[in-house]
C-alpha cells in the first residue's frame, strides 16, 4: 500500500508543474522526474521519452534560461558488460557528432565513473512547462532517429539518391 502511495505522489508532481509557466520557474530552479526506485513505474512524461533516456530536468539556468534536458547514464566501471558499454558509447559519439542547431546542446559528463549524457533543448518561446517538455520529446525522437540513420548508413544512402535525383531531373 505505501509503494503505491508515494507512487501516485511522484506521478502527480507533474501534474503540479505541466500547467506552470517557464518564466515563472525561478533562475536557478530545476525539477527532475525520474523514476526513483528500479521497480517504480515511469511517472509521465518520462512514459513519452525514447530509450535510452531516463530522467527529465525541467528549469532555469542562472541566466534566466529555460530548458529541458534528458539523460542518461553508464557505469564506466562495470566491466561485465564491455559490448554494451562500447555499443552506448559508439551511438553517444553520433549523437554528439548529429548537426544540430542553437537550441539543442548534447554534452556528456563523468562524474566518478559515470558517464552521463545530456540532451538539452532551451524553449524561450514556449510558454508552459507541458507544451515545453511535449515539443522536446518529438525533437528528441527526431534527433535519435537522424543518429540511427547515420549508424546505419541509409543517411548517406538517401543522400545519394538526392544527388541522383537532383542531376537526373532537371
Amino acid at each position: 500500500m505505501m509503494a503505491k502511495m508515494e507512487n501516485s505522489t511522484r506521478v502527480k508532481f507533474y501534474d503540479l508543474i505541466r500547467y506552470l509557466d517557464l518564466n515563472d520557474i525561478p533562475k536557478g530552479v530545476q525539477f527532475n522526474i525520474l523514476p526513483v526506485l528500479p521497480s517504480d513505474p515511469k511517472p509521465e512524461p518520462l512514459t513519452e521519452t525514447p530509450f535510452p533516456f531516463e530522467n527529465i530536468t525541467i528549469g532555469n539556468d542562472n541566466n534566466g534560461n529555460y530548458f529541458i534536458r534528458f539523460s542518461t547514464f553508464q557505469d564506466e566501471r562495470d566491466e561485465k558488460n564491455w559490448n554494451l558499454k562500447w555499443a552506448s558509447t559508439f551511438y553517444f559519439r553520433k549523437l554528439i557528432e548529429i548537426d544540430t542547431d542553437d537550441t539543442i546542446n548534447v554534452f556528456e559528463l563523468d562524474k566518478n565513473g559515470f558517464q552521463i549524457i545530456y540532451v538539452q533543448f532551451n524553449h524561450p518561446k514556449t510558454k508552459e512547462v507541458e507544451d515545453a517538455v511535449n515539443k522536446s520529446i518529438s525533437e528528441l525522437k527526431s534527433l535519435l532517429k537522424k543518429v540511427e540513420l547515420e549508424l546505419s548508413g541509409l543517411s548517406d544512402l538517401f543522400n545519394a539518391i538526392d544527388i541522383w535525383k537532383n542531376n537526373t531531373y532537371q
